[in-house]
């Protein structure tokens, strides 16, 4: 990542938080313990709020290019991801399927308050 995309406070989404810096997620105060390729797909949406991420992106992203596995592999480490911070996995506030692209995380400025 580049210095611009270096954080220094953590980014906070309604009950979620998410410190880069030191590694950590919180959820209503608790802390989640995540995987490391939970917490580096966590990361990437918290820091790319509103971006469609395709699986082949995430894949390339998180796992690197050199990854020879299943898009399968993307939606399984969400689905756990969404288990962890999620009130209701089934009706996620946090982390939104994009239909025909993939996933992105919540745009803070597109809630009404309620995420």
């Amino acid at each position: 990542m580049s210095a611009d995309t270096a954080s220094d406070a953590p980014i906070v989404v309604g009950g979620l938080s998410v410190d880069i810096d030191k590694h950590a997620v919180h959820v209503d105060g608790a802390p989640v313990t995540l995987t490391a390729k939970e917490f580096a797909l966590l990361a990437l949406f918290a820091r790319n709020p509103g971006h469609g991420f395709s699986r082949s992106d995430l894949l390339d992203r998180v796992w690197g290019p050199e990854f020879d596995g299943f898009d399968h592999t993307v939606n399984t480490n969400i689905n756990r991801l969404r288990g962890k911070i999620e009130i209701d996995p089934a009706d996620p506030r946090y982390i939104q399927t994009v239909w025909g692209v993939g996933y992105r995380f919540v745009d803070p400025r597109d809630t009404s308050g309620d995420a």
